[in-house]
């Protein structure tokens, strides 16, 4: 690709992830009515590494030659997938969701930190103006949405799932961190596919240990529907766009971007529903 076009095309792919992500939360509210949101994790990822497969085939080469290190990279980064959704569904039992959007706005800061301690980012002083903009403007919808609720918890509930919260924006940050390191020798597409895979072989095991055989049968057309845009838009696609822009860019830009996450999902949150 011409150097003069690789950023743009980088900046529209993580915009267009961006997009795809900020559906998740109010698709999978259609799923989650229907069935746990632990099982509905399982299926759509399940899904995605269906619709992954001839990706699989097609780079089977290239992954073939993929060294240990990147390997375990790989793995860590189905597992931060697997326990951003986990802990993200074990602090919902303490506390409102409210409150935990209010703590996961604090993600894109993160992230930025960690790109500049141990990828070595050197990001400009208008990245991280936005960063902060983005997450105090964020931080302060979401608090004000979430003071009312916070106010009918129990202090230790609150604290717990203040806690399992904060450990979630630590994984979904080192998930992307992790992503910039590996796509600087994987291509990004085999990546997405590699990493959805390893979480399927992680999740479905402990799905089906806690939860039994799920009866898929008393779906209804809509939450089917949710489980292949989940799978196929915010998994397959959305991943594979920001695994792709991520290469062409760096985890200081890929913060940028993310801080616009809480307000597209308000906003998605809104036309869909």
């Amino acid at each position: 690709m011409n150097a003069v076009l690789q950023k743009p095309v980088a900046y529209c792919q993580m915009a267009i992830a961006i997009l795809l992500f900020g559906t998740s939360l109010p698709v999978s509210q259609v799923l989650t009515r229907e069935i746990g949101v632990f099982e509905g994790t399982a299926i759509r990822l399940t899904v995605a590494s269906v619709l992954f497969l001839p990706i699989l085939w097609r780079h089977r080469d290239e992954i073939a030659k993929i060294t240990s290190i990147d390997a375990i990279l790989v793995i860590l980064i189905g597992a931060s997938l697997i326990a951003v959704s986990g802990l993200m569904l074990g602090s919902t039992r303490f506390v409102p969701c409210s409150v935990i959007c209010t703590v996961t706005c604090l993600t894109p800061v993160v992230t930025g930190l960690g790109a500049m301690l141990f990828v070595r980012d050197r990001p400009h002083p208008g990245q991280l103006g936005w960063i902060l903009f983005a997450a105090c403007c964020a931080l302060f919808i979401r608090s004000t949405c979430a003071q009312s609720d916070s106010q009918n918890c129990e202090s230790m509930m609150l604290v717990f799932g203040v806690a399992l919260s904060c450990v979630a924006v630590i994984c979904e940050a080192s998930g992307i961190l992790m992503a910039k390191v590996v796509t600087r020798r994987l291509n990004p597409l085999p990546l997405a596919a590699l990493s959805t895979l390893a979480s399927v072989v992680l999740i479905l095991p402990a799905t089906l240990i806690s939860s039994g055989y799920v009866d898929l049968t008393g779906l209804t057309a809509n939450a089917w529907l949710a489980v292949f845009w989940w799978g196929a838009g915010g998994i397959w696609a959305g991943t594979w766009l920001w695994y792709s822009g991520i290469q062409q860019t760096s985890a200081t830009t890929a913060a940028v971007f993310l801080s616009t996450l809480p307000f597209v999902t308000i906003a998605m949150s809104w036309v869909l529903n």
